[in-house]
Parts: C-alpha cells; structure tokens; sequence
C-alpha cells in the first residue's frame, strides 16, 4: 500500500464516526477493517459486542494482539500477508480465523474474512463475524455513502451483497457481490424503485424498514433486470439522520440457493434411506412366514400327489390338485415382489459384483407395474451380453427411475397405443448398454442440456422432485459409465445407459460346489438353527424322509449341540437369532476346531448390513435366501 493510502486511512479514522464509517455500523455481523500495516482502523458495535473490544479501545492496536497464540505461530511476522494469502488459497469458501474475547482467553470467536485490494496492489483486510449479531444491534445515524477509500473498500469486498435505498426506497448504492447475485449489471440496478417490486413479501419488508423497523425476507426472488431466479435471505435495516427520521437503509442480501438444495437433498436422501431400511424389515417379516408357507405347500403336493391314486373321485383330485397349484403360483409371486424390494433396500450397502443388466431392469419393472400398466404396453428385447461390475440394488434405483420417467411422460390412458420399449445390448465400442425409451411427449431441445440437473423438473408441480435423473447420473458415472439422452418434442425420449464389461474373473468355488467335496453318505444328519418353529418345522417335514434333522431355536443351544459328540454333516442356521447371531454361532463353533464351522449353511431373510455382507464374501460361507423351495433346500443338503 502507498504513503497516500495510508494517510488517507489515517485521516479516516481521524474524522468523526459520522463523516466516514457510520454506514457500516448498520452492517448487521460484527466487522473490523485491518490496513495493510497489520492495525486496526474500524470496528462496529457488533464486533464489541462479539469480542468485549470496544471501537475506541481496539482502534490502531495490532491485529495480532487478538489472535490466539497457536495461530500466530502458524502464520509468522507478517499476520496480514498470512491471512490475506490463506484467504485467496481458500476462496471462494471463507477462511476461518479466530479472535479471543476480552478476558475470556479460552473462548474464541470464528470469522469469515474477505481480503479488498487497491489500484496498485495495497489491501486492507474485512473480517466479517460468521454468526449474526442482527438482534443486538442498537439503531444507528448515518447522513452519507461510503466516501473515503478504505471505507469503499470494506463495502465493495464484504463477503455479502450489500445494496444502500433512500427513504422511498429506491436504491441509489451497491457492491459487487449483490450485482453478482442478481446477475445483472450496477447501471440495471442502481435506481430501482424496491418498492414496485411484484414480489410483495420482500415489498412488506422493505416498507417495515422504512418505518423504522428491522426486516428479514427469507425466500425466492426472481431479478426484475436479469430473470435470475434464485433463493435469498434479505436483512433490511433502517437508516436515520440526526433528526431521528428515517433516511433510507441498508440492506444485506445472501444467495441461500445452494445451500437449500443441499438440504433438500440430504432431506431426501434421508428419506431414501428410511424407505430402504423399512423395505429391508418388511421383506425380511415376510420372507420368514412366505419360506413356511412355500416349503409347507411343496410338501403337501408331493404327498398328496402321492396319496391321489387312491381318490376315486377324479374331479375332485383335480379340483384339489389345481388349487395346491395356485396356491403355489400365488405365493411364488409375493416371493418375486419380495426379492425385488430387497435388491432396493440394498442400495447403501455398496457391495459390487457381476450383474446383468435385464436381470436390475426386471426388478425395476416389477416395482413400477402398478403406474405402468394404466399407460403403456411393455416391449422387451434382451441380447446376450457380458455382466457389468456394479451393485445391482443401485442399478436397480437408476432403471426404475428411468422407467417412471418414462411413465409420466406418457400420462394416463390408452396403454394399447403406448409404449415403453427396454433393450439390453452390446454397444460397438464394447459397452454394456441399458436403454429405456417411451412414445411420450418428449423434452423440448432447450431442456435437453439440463435434464440431469438436480432439482431440474418440466413435470407439473408435485410430481417428482427433480432428483431422480440427476441420481441416475451420479450412479452411472460412480460406475465408470455414462448415460445419454436423445428427445423430441411429441415423439418420446430415449435414455441410454452404457457401462463398461466386467473385467472381473470368475468367483471362486460356490457354496454348492463345496457342499460336493464334503459329501457325506447320501443320509445326513442336519441341524437347523431358527428361531421361527413353523419354518423350522416345515424344513423337518421336507427332510424327514431322507434324512435325520434336529431343531434348535437360538444360537447358544446350536453351539452346545456342536460342542457334543454328535456330528453334524450340515448346519442350517438362521443368520438373526433372539441371542446371538448367525455370525457369532459360526465364529463359536469356527473355535471348538472340530470342523463343524466347515458345513454351515446361512439362512437369511435378506436384511443385509454391510458387516454381513463383509462376513459372508470374507468367509465365503454359502447363504441360502428365503424363501426357498424344496430343490433348493436339497441341493445344499446333496448336491448334485
């Protein structure tokens, strides 16, 4: 900084408050203006308030009088070259220093710091608290705009927008930032009449300043000279002269935009996860019952097939014979229903693996049935291809996204005439490609660049949020892939998802072929360890013929009964149990060094925490879903 800077720094902080930094103790956040020689020119009430450091008392002190010790170590001799270095190393994001308070050494008071420049390179430093002080502010008189240089310079480089409107509320000043917020130019704004505004809440605020009041607007804001639409927090805070009378006021304006999408997206991130964790209980309370329900009706049509030649009553064997079927077929559909809520209760886990992507595509038709049915017919065409190394619950969320996307494009009505068309196939660079696309109304070409925007939407009010296009980009991109989009205005859209071929090798030995190198003779002794007693008991009627079974209902009785004489060729164990779990049954008889650990079989209802699953790939330990049918059962029991 030049001589002339500093002296005339010199000679404004020797005017009185009222002549050159009075505008400034209308700012509602403490701020203290620091000169390039590292000394204190200007503090306001908020600051004395913030820190215990009156404005007369601080005024030419050195700044680093006010810094803890530790932090002055950190940044050397030169405090405001430090500072100021630090600041543009973290821009745009503000730097966070700290103050101590008068007499209070251990309490510290964080601030957001802009650094201004001069013409010839000099600076001044503007540190602006992080925490509003508004509500302790007393009113304060001002006569004039900012004049002097250095008072130019903290109101031109505040980190906020600030804007200055006399007593009808026109505004006659502002600084850079609120220009940019407004994306307009200072010649557009200065002189605009506030008060013919069309939003009429921020009109109702500014009125209350006027009168004498201090304000807050608090919402969305459209720029009348620039169409900027944006989420804004407005403080207005009154102006007056010597007289007492309001003059006009200050206003302090900060873009929330970002800030709020954020929210709403941890918002609805929040609520994903909660929908997610509740369809993982509900598929897990209904596949316990469901595996009983199925294991009891196999049961029942294998005997009563057996016992059917000594019916004479042809029609009646077939009556009962048919019913056992749709008993069969009805529940086998709840079984889908359930195994496809699962793969999206999944989601979180983040576990990777071979997928085909019809396979993640079926799931996610089965899921937007009941809003696809009432629109359009279902086309598919699934090529051979190679699987793709992805989680399958996420590939699931992207597919059903794009799915519904394509259902309301469509709209209600006349499924006959429309259609949604999934293809599987190999791309010709050698990807994977995934494609939804719909005979709906299509996007307008000036929207297609912004489709995967967050909170980007063309559909009416409430429907959707404007996130799910943008998900879908996030998780396709997570997987080293890409997703594309092609439209027309009344002619459908096109969604394509390419990803690239697992490189993956095949997995190493399965469950069932480890089963085939502890065979044992054909009869076997199991021991199943499940806390439900109806599904435990339907596995002994499916078993009993074949093979010796034993029932326990918790973890500690499995253990005992492994620590005995008898040994167990298998060991079918529930993975939730009332005492222990499943893991620590395994793990405890890992520990009697008997081998038995070796034959374990887990049953799960598909409630998967990222430890089961880091458990079950580290142990390669087989895992048997419910519900289960009878072949399945007796293909871990003897493997073919």
């Amino acid at each position: 900084m030049s001589g002339d800077d500093i002296a005339e720094l010199e000679r404004a902080s020797s005017r009185r408050p009222g002549d050159s930094w009075e505008p400034l103790e209308a700012v509602p956040d403490a701020l203290v203006v620091v000169t390039r020689a590292g000394t204190i020119e200007f503090s306001n009430k908020p600051f004395e308030l913030a820190t215990g450091y009156s404005a007369s008392a601080i005024r030419g002190r050195p700044l680093s009088e006010l810094l803890p010790e530790r932090l002055l170590k950190r940044l050397g001799p030169d405090v405001v070259d430090a500072i100021r270095s630090r600041a543009e190393l973290a821009a745009p994001s503000p730097l966070r220093v700290a103050l101590v308070r008068v007499g209070e050494a251990k309490v510290e008071v964080e601030f957001a710091m802009t650094v201004g420049r001069s013409s010839d390179g000099g600076a001044t430093l503007v540190l602006r608290s992080a925490h509003s002080a508004l509500h302790d502010l007393e009113e304060r008189k001002v006569e004039a705009l900012p004049e002097s240089d250095a008072h130019q310079l903290a109101f031109e480089n505040a980190p906020l927008g600030m804007f200055h409107y006399d007593a009808r509320g026109v505004l006659t000043t502002c600084n850079d930032a609120f220009v940019s917020i407004l994306g307009s130019s200072r010649k557009a704004i200065i002189g605009l009449d506030i008060a013919t505004l069309p939003n009429e809440q921020l009109v109702e605020k500014l009125k209350k300043a006027l009168s004498g009041e201090r304000a807050r607007y608090d919402g969305e804001y459209v720029s009348v000279t620039a169409g900027r639409r944006s989420i804004v927090r407005v403080d207005f805070a009154p102006v007056r002269g010597e007289d007492g009378s309001v003059q006009g006021g200050v206003g302090i304006v900060e873009d929330v935009t970002e800030r709020r999408k954020l929210q709403a997206r941890l918002a609805q991130s929040d609520r994903l996860a909660s929908v997610g964790t509740l369809a993982a209980g509900v598929a897990h309370e209904i596949n316990n019952p469901l595996a009983y329900v199925l294991s009891n009706l196999e049961f029942a049509r294998k005997r009563f097939a057996e016992c059917a030649v000594d019916l004479p009553d042809l029609e009646a064997r077939g009556r009962i014979s048919e019913s056992l079927e749709h008993a069969r077929d009805g529940a086998e559909r709840v079984q889908t229903i359930v195994r496809d809520l699962k793969t999206f209760s999944r989601g979180g886990d983040e576990s990777r693996e071979n997928v085909f992507l019809e396979r993640a595509i079926e799931a996610a038709l089965t899921m937007a049935h009941p809003l696809i049915r009432g629109r359009a017919r279902i086309l598919r065409d699934y090529q051979p291809t190679r699987a793709v190394w992805a989680d399958e619950g996420r590939l699931a969320q992207v597919f059903l996204n794009l799915i519904i996307n394509a259902a309301q494009g469509i709209g209600d009505g006349s499924p006959s005439s429309n259609e949604i068309r999934v293809r599987v196939f190999e791309a010709p660079d050698g990807r994977v490609c995934g494609e939804v696309s719909d005979t709906g109304e299509g996007i307008d070409a000036e929207h297609l660049p912004r489709v995967f925007e967050p909170f980007f939407t063309t559909r009416s009010s409430g429907v959707g949020t404007g996130l799910g296009l943008s998900v879908c980009h996030g998780l396709v991109t997570a997987f080293g892939g890409e997703i594309t989009v092609e439209s027309q205005r009344g002619r459908g859209t096109t969604f394509r998802v390419l990803l690239p071929r697992s490189s993956e090798p095949a997995p190493r030995e399965s469950g069932t072929e480890r089963r085939k190198r502890l065979s044992r003779p054909r009869r076997r002794r199991v021991l199943v360890v499940d806390d439900e007693t109806l599904l435990a008991r339907s596995i002994e009627l499916q078993l009993q013929d074949e093979h010796d079974v034993e029932l326990v209902i918790n973890g500690h009785d499995a253990v005992e009964k492994l620590r005995g004489d008898v040994r167990y060729d298998l060991v079918l164990c529930d993975m939730m149990l009332p005492d222990i779990s499943g893991m620590d049954v395994f793990d405890q008889a890992r520990a009697l060094a008997n081998g038995s650990h070796e034959r374990f079989v887990f049953m799960t209802g598909g409630s998967f925490s990222p430890r089961v699953f880091k458990f079950l790939r580290d142990n390669e330990v087989p895992c048997l879903e419910k519900p289960f049918t009878a072949e399945q059962l007796r293909e871990v029991i003897d493997p073919r």
